[in-house]
């Protein structure tokens, strides 16, 4: 060891049998080796410094891309809950106006025929041709009722013989009405009595976007809500192994919680493709450095 002027210790390079460039020498014995001014050594820096910058921009996009994907899904989970919540309340104000509006005094009740096929009411299967045609009668019965309520409402209002109160239980029974025959049309309506032959083949079809376009493919691009419409729809999604044979794209690298959510999804998918030959894309989080 040797003793500089400005008193701090040094060590003896050549006692300790090192090369200068091996070691970490003093800023200015370094500015003054001849290697740092090659064009190699340039050219080298150069490539160092872009690697950092695109480290650093790699980092950034990550984090700000994280950022809008956490802030879009909070963003659609608050517009669902808020739909849901309006769909509520007004579920809940014609209900109350249901049960008050037909107990007022002077008030004479909606004359409708009973629904002929309730339990089509709450479930998506076919009628049978004598449900087909009972339906269609009670269609005709609250269309021509409904014709009735409309033609007394506009004559009224044209004359000037009317009221708030008045026009409002009107309304009340014309929406009345109006529910009843959009309720039965769609009992009669062509897609609930295709068959379901017709009904897979459409899936197929509705769903070659997935097997078509770039390799990666969001869980939501999944065909998850053609087995969420009703029973017979989920039968039928369930019934073709190839529309679950098509994997999201699998990121590795990521945290536990999105690995045991990855594997509960690909699991589900692994169980509905069945036999079918299975399509997989992965990817991982390349260092940019």
């Amino acid at each position: 060891m040797e003793i500089s002027g400005s008193g701090t210790v040094a060590p003896n390079i050549q006692h300790v049998g090192l090369n200068p460039p091996a070691v970490l020498l003093p800023l200015a014995i370094l500015k003054a080796h001849p290697l740092l001014h090659t064009p190699e050594m340039h050219i080298w820096l150069q490539l160092r410094l872009l690697s950092l910058r695109l480290r650093i921009f790699s980092i950034k996009l990550t984090v700000k891309q994280a950022v809008g994907s956490r802030a879009e899904r909070w963003r659609k989970k608050v517009n669902r809950a808020r739909e849901r919540v309006q769909m509520s309340r007004r579920k809940a104000a014609r209900t109350a106006k249901d049960i008050i509006i037909p107990s007022l005094p002077g008030v004479s009740k909606l004359k409708l025929p009973e629904p002929p096929v309730p339990h089509l009411l709450r479930s998506n299967l076919a009628p049978s041709e004598l449900e087909y045609d009972l339906v269609r009668q009670a269609i005709a019965a609250a269309r021509a009722t409904e014709k009735n309520l409309r033609r007394k409402l506009a004559t009224r209002i044209g004359a000037g013989q009317t009221n708030r109160g008045w026009e409002t239980v009107m309304r009340h029974k014309i929406g009345q009405a109006t529910r009843f025959i959009k309720q039965h049309e769609s009992i009669i309506s062509a897609v609930r009595r295709l068959p379901p032959e017709i009904i897979q083949e459409i899936f197929v079809w509705a769903t070659l976007n997935i097997r078509n376009h770039s390799r990666y493919r969001m869980v939501s691009e999944l065909p998850w809500k053609l087995s969420q419409v009703s029973h017979s729809w989920r039968v039928n999604a369930l019934s073709i192994s190839t529309l679950w044979s098509f994997l999201p794209t699998l990121q590795l690298k990521k945290s536990r919680a999105t690995t045991r959510h990855q594997m509960g999804y690909v699991s589900e998918l692994l169980r509905r493709s069945g036999q079918s030959p299975l399509d997989i894309y992965y990817s991982t989080i390349k260092q940019m450095w």
